[in-house]
């Protein structure tokens, strides 16, 4: 009972974007495969780094990281037409920048209507 109100309290004080279009997204995990790394998010939750020869997994979000600063990861939530994790990149060290596409990141449905005319 207790994780249900706790819950339901991370609805309310939560910021999910204009008519709460980000509320689908929340809890849902993201990933990406660069080759080296699979990157996972979760959004409004946390982020994850994992070597894919190994079984370790790194926190992206304040996390201490070796002769750095914690470590922190930006979302950047872009227009597209299906909802995945495109990029993950480490502009700085121990800084994350990941790209996520999903129709929640549009500015209106015709957006939606206007990428599939385009493809």
């Amino acid at each position: 009972m207790d994780s249900s109100i706790s819950e339901s309290e991370s609805y309310i004080s939560g910021d999910f974007g204009e008519d709460l279009a980000w509320v689908p997204l929340k809890g849902k995990w993201f990933e990406l495969d660069d080759g080296q790394y699979i990157y996972k998010v979760s959004l409004f939750d946390r982020a994850v780094q994992k070597e894919k020869s190994g079984h370790m997994e790194i926190s992206l979000g304040g996390q201490g990281c070796w002769n750095g600063p914690e470590r922190s990861t930006r979302v950047v939530i872009e227009c597209g037409e299906e909802t995945a994790l495109v990029e993950a990149t480490e502009p700085s060290k121990c800084e994350y920048r990941f790209v996520l596409k999903t129709p929640a990141g549009c500015p209106n449905p015709a957006t939606i209507d206007d990428l599939h005319d385009e493809l």
